[in-house]
């Protein structure tokens, strides 16, 4: 992605199979298509097709009124007062992790950074400490994101209702 735009600049178009897709590398590019014309773009894409399995109808997935409806009632969480808020509480689990890690020889970080983000997003969106669940959270989520994007990389996919192995443990883990 960063070749790419690096060499063709803040705009590329390439074909992957049948689908043609365009690569936005300038904010100006990314505000048109999410707020000045959003009503010109459609989500229902490959991509959200992916994320809507493992998230349903959410506001990166949905369209038109649904999307408003979502984004009206979603909207008091990202006052500025609420993201104030949230900062404190990702200080203060960042915070919190360190403390932990001082008497530790060995750390896997990315287990680590994981963990982190997942207490942050329970605590932050969901009033919700996810403790000891964290470690659930992230085996299921080690099957999950590569099932998605692996989904998203191919350019044919066995339909998610069949039994498949990786189906199978994509249900169990979701």
């Amino acid at each position: 992605v960063m070749e790419s735009a690096a060499t063709h600049g803040d705009i590329v178009r390439c074909r992957l199979g049948p689908q043609v897709v365009h690569l936005l590398n300038h904010p100006d590019h990314v505000a048109h298509v999410l707020q000045k014309r959003a009503a010109n773009y459609d989500k229902n894409t490959r991509s959200s097709a992916a994320i809507r399995a493992v998230t349903g109808e959410s506001l990166l997935t949905c369209n038109g009124e649904a999307w408003k409806r979502q984004r009206r009632m979603d909207q008091p969480a990202f006052h500025h007062q609420q993201i104030a808020g949230f900062a404190e509480q990702m200080t203060t689990a960042a915070a919190t992790m360190i403390q932990s890690w001082r008497d530790r020889a060995v750390l896997d970080i990315s287990s680590e950074m994981a963990r982190l983000t997942y207490s942050i997003v329970g605590r932050t969106l969901f009033s919700f400490n996810t403790g000891q669940d964290a470690a659930t959270v992230e085996k299921a989520m080690r099957v999950i994101l590569p099932h998605v994007f692996g989904r998203l990389g191919n350019l044919v996919n066995w339909p998610g209702w069949l039994p498949t192995p990786a189906n199978r443990r994509f249900r169990r883990s979701l």
